[in-house]
């Protein structure tokens, strides 16, 4: 027979032998006691045959227990939290029935009241295929629960403010990629959340304003600086308001940023207003400008005028002679009309009268002819019948000389300029019928920053020849026609050319009454 005691002496061993057995055990468990203790540990050990569990001290300490209690597995569950002794029982059979890990976070309500959270981990000794026994370890992680606890009411208060807030509110990992955005930011942009993350936030900012945008995001990132910028953002509905976005990087104790967290406030408004005013100002100063020209020029205009009346007193002037000082009586009108327009203090004293847009368009061109046969420029006329309309005729006539003007300007090296006529029945019961007139160039196009400024006054293309009135003049007078202008333009070639289309109501000024000359 073999003796497997170790404290036991076999034959044939000293006495000290034996001793330093049982030594050597003896500190292996004072080892494992200060592990234990230093770990803060609870140790437990359970025989399931006879049903008797043992509990370390600090085990017990950890259930608020006390020391000389005897414990057994069902005194285990009464002192497991109500809510959690059956969740516990079942995780206690898997364990056993499953060989599988014993590993579970746990309530108990100690006697007093107090609640502690323990995590318990364990596991299973089997023989002849039954579980036998089942030995672990208790620890308390009330501290870990109550910051977790803590750090999910800090984002869930987070989020209640980032829902309340009117802004678009977002947040980012720390290389910059979306990780969270509010519904306001999906419903201004009518994206599920998904297609917001990451850097999928891209595609939601006006092309014109991305690549700045990424530079500066990009930059602020790497340097860990706040973030600082204005740009368009695309809305559900298909338009582009201005927002300014802001975000600031959160830092943890080492000095990394964890997360970035942003906002994009719309200031399409504000910046709307602010255009407003700066177009308020550059028109007082226009008609500033238009009032001192104005005297300057309408003396001479006047005396021109006498002179011109003179000559045609003159019976020995011949019929060419005539028509040629008709022209220049029409086109001292028209510089009249157009300083008129300028100062913003004379209307037509006559009532707006149905006209026929083809022959104004024709009146204008005759004025061009020689100029365009010089350029090698050819013109192609597109009119379509109806093409009266109830107009100030003088007015219209300027306004299509502007156009017409600065597409000969456009194209010294000559070209094809279209003009077409067509009328326009819109599908809305609440918009005007009309007539479209378009005057199409074949020149070199505008650029994106001269174009978003075309109808205001003093901007200008023709930098050595314009000074930026003409299209601002055109504005006005289809405005007074209640009409509507749009312009298009490209330099890329083969494409490259200004389309300028006006609207125009067949009966918008009908009821207009006749305009005081003194106004």
């Amino acid at each position: 027979m073999v003796d497997h005691n170790p404290y036991h002496q076999p034959p044939g061993r000293g006495a000290s032998e034996g001793y330093s057995l049982i030594e050597a055990l003896r500190r292996s468990e004072e080892r494992l006691s200060l592990v234990l203790d230093a770990a803060d540990l609870g140790l437990w050990d359970w025989d399931i045959r006879s049903n008797r569990l043992y509990w370390s001290e600090r085990c017990l300490t950890l259930f608020g227990l006390p020391r000389d209690t005897g414990m057994t597995y069902d005194k285990f569950l009464q002192a497991v939290h109500p809510d959690d002794r059956e969740r516990t029982h079942q995780a206690v059979l898997a364990a056993l029935e499953e060989f599988r890990k014993y590993d579970v976070e746990i309530r108990t309500l100690w006697p007093d009241g107090t609640l502690r959270w323990i995590h318990t981990r364990g596991r299973a000794f089997y023989a002849e295929g039954r579980a036998v026994r089942m030995s672990g370890v208790a620890w308390d992680v009330t501290e870990w629960k109550d910051a977790e606890d803590a750090l999910r009411k800090s984002e869930r208060r987070f989020r209640d403010l980032a829902e309340s807030l009117p802004q678009l509110v977002w947040v980012t990992n720390a290389e910059g990629e979306n990780v969270y955005c509010n519904s306001r930011f999906e419903e201004y942009t009518g994206l599920a959340p998904h297609k917001l993350m990451g850097h999928d936030w891209h595609s939601i900012i006006h092309p014109e304003d991305l690549p700045a945008t990424v530079e500066l995001w990009t930059q602020c990132v790497q340097q860990k600086t706040p973030f600082l910028i204005e740009y368009r953002l695309h809305r559900y509905d298909g338009a582009w308001r201005h927002f300014l976005g802001r975000a600031l990087p959160l830092l943890n104790e080492n000095g990394q940023v964890e997360q970035w967290v942003g906002s994009s406030t719309d200031i399409h408004d504000r910046k709307c207003a602010e255009e407003a005013l700066r177009r308020a100002e550059k028109l007082a100063v226009t008609g500033r400008f238009a009032t001192s020209i104005a005297h300057e020029i309408n003396n001479p205009l006047m005396s021109v005028t006498q002179l011109l009346y003179l000559l045609h007193q003159d019976e020995s002037l011949g019929e060419d002679a005539r028509e040629l000082l008709n022209k220049a009586e029409r086109e001292l009108a028209r510089v009249a009309q157009v300083v008129a327009h300028m100062l913003h203090f004379k209307r037509s004293a006559r009532a707006p009268r149905k006209a026929d847009l083809r022959e104004v368009v024709e009146s204008v061109l005759v004025l061009f002819d020689a100029r365009f046969a010089s350029a090698g420029i050819r013109v192609v006329r597109d009119f379509a019948e109806p093409a009266e309309v109830v107009c100030y005729r003088d007015e219209l006539a300027q306004a299509i000389a502007n156009l017409v003007g600065n597409a000969y300007d456009a194209m010294r090296r000559g070209g094809t300029l279209k003009i077409r006529i067509r009328p326009h029945f819109p599908h809305s019961p609440e918009r005007r019928a009309g007539l479209r007139i378009t005057v199409a160039d074949a020149g070199s196009g505008i650029s994106n920053a001269i174009r978003r400024v075309l109808f205001e006054p003093f901007s200008t293309t023709k930098e050595s020849i314009g000074v930026g009135l003409g299209l601002w003049t055109t504005l006005e007078i289809v405005r007074r026609h209640r009409g509507r202008i749009a312009a298009r333009s490209s330099q890329n070639p083969p494409r490259a050319g200004t389309t300028i289309s006006i609207f125009l109501p067949f009966d918008a000024l009908a009821d207009d009454p006749p305009s005081d000359s003194s106004a």
